[in-house]
């Protein structure tokens, strides 16, 4: 991964803005909340932000994590469902919408995937990926 990645330094700092762009505003929001929701009390509230119960706005930051990480792709994805299990890190509420995760996911068109391993693969049938990482399975072992 290493030799890969440090030979494409403009689609990694590419990739980067990606992540920081769509995951920003969800920082912000949290951000948001510790500023002006006293977490002593749920409904006190500064200006300018309505009151919500600290459990409605954890609920609504689970469905907006779970959005920015289907975005983002399968790895990210596969965090989130990672994630989506563990309650002794998250609230409650962020697991229940990362469960979303694990079976709710719009379809991934086949098609695109073909063109994506044929690109990256450099190969002209998605089966000659499997051709070539069997032969290098049977290079290491």
């Amino acid at each position: 991964a290493e030799f890969y990645f440090a030979r494409r330094p403009v689609r990694v700092l590419r990739r980067v803005a990606e992540i920081a762009a769509v995951a920003a505003p969800f920082f912000v929001n949290l951000w948001l909340d510790k500023q002006f929701y006293h977490s002593h009390d749920d409904e006190k509230t500064s200006w300018p932000l309505p009151k919500r119960s600290r459990a409605h706005r954890q609920a609504e930051r689970g469905r907006e994590l779970t959005r920015i990480l289907t975005k983002l792709g399968p790895t990210f994805i596969k965090v989130g469902q990672s994630l989506s299990i563990r309650e002794d890190l998250l609230p409650a509420e962020y697991t229940a919408a990362l469960r979303e995760l694990q079976d709710r996911l719009p379809p991934f068109e086949e098609d695109l995937a073909q063109d994506i391993l044929r690109k990256e693969w450099r190969v002209s049938s998605p089966s000659e990926v499997l051709t070539l990482l069997d032969a290098a399975g049977n290079a290491v072992s």
